[in-house]
């Protein structure tokens, strides 16, 4: 198994875990890609349905998104001697850990709104702003995907990725 020491405060990046977690783990990607399918649809298209699909779709994803930090944060980074990272800390770990808290949260927030706009029958009328919460959630994700892709070529090499 392949994994790049630092500092002894910031601990191990296990890069080559990393890297298995993103590729075995299909369901979230392919969750991920249909939730921006849907945030992506035309206004023409059914909306009592579309907003029907997206909010069962970024409720799969809210699960699958749990699992794949749950792994990254077991696994692919193991935590400095000193113990366990804290919030605000600034290691590879502190870092990472502290970006699935936001997205999760993020993404949670926008699930339970969503869910009770849907209860009280506003969900076609709200779903744009659902649409544009998304976006933002995705744009934590993709900034996240790339301080961990950064990670990943900096502790295996860059012809890793």
């Amino acid at each position: 198994m392949l994994s790049s020491r630092l500092s002894q405060s910031s601990g191990i990046v296990n890069a080559a875990f990393l890297i298995e977690v993103k590729e075995a783990n299909a369901d979230v990607w392919n969750c991920l890609r249909r939730v921006r399918d849907l945030a992506a649809m035309p206004e023409s298209v059914d909306r009592e349905a579309l907003a029907h699909e997206f909010v069962q779709g970024a409720d799969e994803l809210l699960v699958q998104l749990a699992k794949e930090f749950q792994l990254e944060e077991t696994l692919g980074f193991i935590a400095p001697s000193s113990g366990a990272t804290q919030p605000g800390d600034q290691t590879d770990l502190g870092k990472s850990s502290q970006q699935h808290r936001e997205i999760y949260l993020c993404l949670q927030e926008m699930c339970e709104r969503a869910e009770e706009s849907e209860y009280r029958g506003t969900i076609c009328r709200d779903l744009n702003q659902f649409r544009e919460d998304f976006g933002k959630v995705d744009q934590l994700l993709r900034e996240h995907e790339r301080y961990e892709a950064e990670l990943i070529r900096g502790h295996l090499g860059a012809d890793a990725l």
